[in-house]
C-alpha cells in the first residue's frame, strides 16, 4: 500500500513512526521506494533504533536515518530535514498505546508544506461495531488499555482544521489475529 502511494505522487521522504528496527522501511526500498527517496524511520526504543542506523549503513544507496519518537509526547527535532513533500506511515505501532495525544495529528502535519498520513492500526470497533469481530476487539483493547482514543482524535483534528481526512476503511483485514483487525485512515494537511 506504501509503495503505490508513493508511485502516485513524488515525496521527498517517506517517514515509519514506530519503525522498530526498520524493516517495513527496507521493504519498501528493495521493492521499489526509490533511491531519490529519503527514509526516516522513528522509534520509541534505543536497541530499535540503533540496530536500524546498522542496516541502514550496509545498503550505501538507501539514504535512511532513524530517531527516537515517543507517540506519547510526539517532538520532532528540528535538525530533521524531510523536506517539502511527505509521506508518513504508522502500521500496528499505536495499538498499545492507551491514549494519544490531543495534538498528536497537529505535530506530525507540521512537520513539512505537505504531510499525507497512511495508518494501517486497529481502531475501527471505536467507530462502529461490525459484528462478532468488532466486539470482541474492543473488549480485548479496553481489557488491555490499548488504543482507546485513535478514532476521536483524528475526528477531533479534522474538525479543527488540522487535517483533512481523505479516506478510511474499517476492520480490512484480520491477518492472523482475529482479534485485532487492521483498519485503515489516510489523512493529509491542510
Amino acid at each position: 500500500m506504501i509503495i503505490d502511494a508513493l508511485a502516485l505522487e513524488q515525496y521527498d521522504s517517506v517517514i515509519e513512526l514506530g519503525c522498530g528496527y526498520g524493516q517495513n522501511l527496507f521493504k519498501i526500498f528493495y521493492s521499489g521506494g526509490g533511491i531519490n527517496l529519503k527514509y526516516f524511520g522513528g522509534e520509541f526504543t534505543k536497541s530499535g533504533v540503533e540496530m536500524a542506523k546498522k542496516l541502514a549503513s550496509i545498503e550505501p544507496n538507501m539514504r535512511a536515518e532513524f530517531f527516537y519518537f515517543n507517540h506519547l509526547k510526539p517532538k520532532f527535532d528540528k535538525k530533521l530535514d524531510f523536506g517539502k513533500k511527505v509521506l508518513v506511515f504508522t502500521c500496528h505501532t499505536i495499538e498499545q498505546v492507551k491514549e494519544i495525544p490531543d495534538n498528536w495529528f497537529k505535530i506530525v502535519s507540521s512537520i513539512a508544506p505537505f504531510v499525507r498520513c497512511i495508518h494501517a492500526e486497529p481502531f475501527g470497533f471505536q467507530i462502529c461495531n461490525l459484528g462478532e469481530a468488532s466486539q470482541n476487539h474492543k473488549d480485548y483493547f479496553i481489557q488491555n488499555g490499548w488504543n482507546l482514543n485513535f478514532a476521536s482524535t483524528l475526528k477531533k483534528a479534522n474538525q479543527n482544521g488540522d487535517i483533512i481526512i481523505e479516506d478510511a476503511m474499517l476492520e480490512y483485514s484480520c491477518g492472523t489475529d482475529p482479534f485485532n483487525p487492521t483498519s485503515i485512515a489516510v489523512w493529509r494537511t491542510v
